[in-house]
């Protein structure tokens, strides 16, 4: 008889045992909760745009009475973590100024987010950085549910493009994010420069974010909170085992950085998470603030130098961190604009493995990001080998091409699928478009797979060999080596 996986109906004692092991802030651990708590809950159903205009209204008039008119709702694309509909807001103000018109958004949580966050927090962050990056304006918040289906927050539209509209790219926005000779150093500075100064933000900011835990210079205790965040998610998520996670968490946990100063952690700093205006290349507005914490500085520059979010320049051998600058300069001028010195040691530990001499990191291992997203890096030496066989097995089996079957589901994609859907319906086009990107991707990696896969188990034997040691020295057991 197979046993039902708690995880797909956790019980009580599930999750509060893994609350237990896990300790994290306290509104994430009422988010995470919550989301378990609401996992056997009622299944999926689509959430109509009318029902979203009737619970934004509710929100706005609890706020600011009912002098206000709402109009062109519409669905709106980009921000794939949530659920965002712009609207016109015809109203006064809220004080009893003049009337005007204004552009907003809802954004709003899924049943089940691909990562689950706070609205209460990011609404509280927006507030607290505006005036020291340029950010949406935040106006009212629903942090339970209350209005809305789920928690919600309204801000204001903030104009601007995530990337060139010159350089069309079918990959999701920020991964290998191209901004092009004449925009990247001009995007660079500003980028480099307003980082530091959230970084910098300081005890004012602080306390405005009444739904963070504190942190403290000279601890590492909102590191470890971290970890404990991400390796919870992967107990209530997981389809299956792992007991490498299990060392890579003590690992993490015992090698957390103590914190040199505290700072303001946006939690998914990179290319295409912030507007710009293309006719003078001005960052417009920095968004997805939902990671954010107070903690290290150093988790967002590691984060920002990961595999997925460089490319290379146009000389074919300069690699661009986020799209910006080489790794030594690109962490240079963090220093040189922010003021703000980085410890080579700190970089190091949050990137996951050492980095060059040259700082520039060539390689990743597998990485786990939130919602289980993964993604794949090889060394350059993999993409210059050209492409492994993957015609027969051993026993001269014909194994199906999967090269060529991800060229068929890409054409039946396009030649049926595409001409089928409304172009009104801006979700499903988008929707449509990132299917056919990931793919896309997917095909594109089909080559380095075999020798990815090698590489990965032999990291996996250095691993087992680390573990031996660890139990050899009495690290994890706790027991004394036998003799």
């Amino acid at each position: 008889m197979i046993r039902p996986d708690l995880r797909q109906s956790p019980d009580a004692s599930f999750i509060n045992e893994v609350r237990r092991r896990f300790p994290v802030e306290r509104e994430i651990d009422r988010v995470l909760t919550r989301k378990m708590q609401r996992r056997s809950g009622p299944g999926y159903t689509p959430i109509a745009l009318d029902r979203l205009v009737e619970g934004t209204a509710a929100l706005i008039a609890k706020n600011i009475g009912s002098s206000f008119r709402l109009s062109n709702a519409r669905w709106l694309t980009g921000g794939a973590s949530k659920i965002q509909m712009a609207f016109d807001l015809d109203w006064d103000g809220g004080n009893g100024d003049a009337r005007r018109v204004t552009p907003m958004v809802l954004r709003m949580e899924p049943p089940e987010s691909v990562v689950e966050t706070s609205r209460v927090r990011e609404f509280e962050v927006l507030q607290a950085i505006a005036g020291i990056v340029p950010v949406p304006p935040c106006y009212w918040v629903d942090p339970e549910g209350d209005s809305l289906p789920y928690p919600a927050l309204v801000y204001g539209f903030a104009s601007g493009v995530t990337r060139p509209t010159s350089r069309p790219s079918t990959q999701v926005t920020g991964i290998g994010l191209n901004y092009g000779p004449e925009l990247r150093p001009k995007l660079a500075r500003q980028f480099l420069e307003q980082v530091g100064r959230f970084h910098a933000a300081g005890d004012e900011v602080f306390a405005k974010l009444l739904h963070f835990d504190a942190a403290e210079v000279g601890s590492n205790d909102s590191v470890v909170r971290q970890v404990n965040w991400w390796r919870r998610v992967w107990e209530e998520d997981r389809e299956e085992d792992d007991p490498l996670m299990e060392v890579a968490y003590h690992w993490l946990v015992r090698n957390a950085p103590p914190l040199d100063r505290v700072s303001l952690v946006h939690g998914d700093c990179r290319g295409g998470n912030f507007l710009f205006n293309e006719s003078d290349a001005r960052i417009t507005a920095w968004l997805d603030w939902e990671l954010a914490l107070l903690g290290d500085r150093h988790q967002d520059l590691a984060w920002s130098m990961l595999n997925p979010f460089r490319h290379m320049a146009e000389d074919g051998r300069t690699e661009l961190i986020s799209g910006f600058l080489p790794a030594a300069q690109y962490l240079d001028e963090y220093e040189r604009l922010s003021g703000a010195g980085l410890l080579p040691r700190a970089v190091q530990l949050f990137f996951g493995r050492h980095l060059p001499r040259d700082g520039l990191p060539r390689r990743t291992r597998r990485q786990d990001s939130p919602g289980r997203r993964r993604c794949l890096a090889c060394d350059d030496q993999l993409f210059r080998a050209g492409p492994a066989p993957h015609h027969v097995n051993g026993g001269g089996l014909m194994v199906p091409d999967l090269d060529l079957q991800l060229q068929v589901a890409i054409k039946a994609l396009v030649d049926n699928i595409v001409p089928a859907v409304d172009p009104a319906n801006k979700v499903a086009v988008e929707q449509l478009h990132l299917t056919l990107a990931t793919l896309t991707m997917v095909r594109n990696r089909v080559p380095l797979a075999r020798r990815f896969t090698r590489r990965l188990l032999e990291d996996d034997l250095l691993m087992a060999e680390a573990v031996r040691e660890l139990i050899a020295s009495s690290d994890i057991t706790g027991a004394a080596a036998p003799p």
